[in-house]
């Protein structure tokens, strides 16, 4: 079985299986919040804004931490002032 090959389709079905976990997750945790906790629909909402930058933060952290994503490599990508015309 040549893996290089179908390299499409398993990107495609991994991301396929991860938007499936991360929709069953969401579900899950809303119905926890709300069921369990006895949050309102509100404040189930408001709830997660936190949690995304949270994770979001974790994930970068630990990008750099392994070496995947160097800070020079973050420095690189942020945002260059414009050059002014001589």
């Amino acid at each position: 079985m040549c893996v290089i090959g179908h390299s499409d389709q398993i990107a495609s079905t991994i991301r396929r299986d991860l938007g499936t976990i991360v929709f069953s997750m969401f579900l899950m945790l809303t119905l926890y919040m709300q069921q369990v906790l006895g949050y309102s629909p509100l404040r189930t909402g408001l709830a997660y804004p936190a949690f995304v930058a949270g994770a979001g933060a974790a994930l970068v952290g630990v990008l750099v931490a392994i070496g995947i994503v160097r800070r020079r490599d973050l420095a690189a990508t942020a945002p260059q002032p414009a050059l002014e015309a001589a």
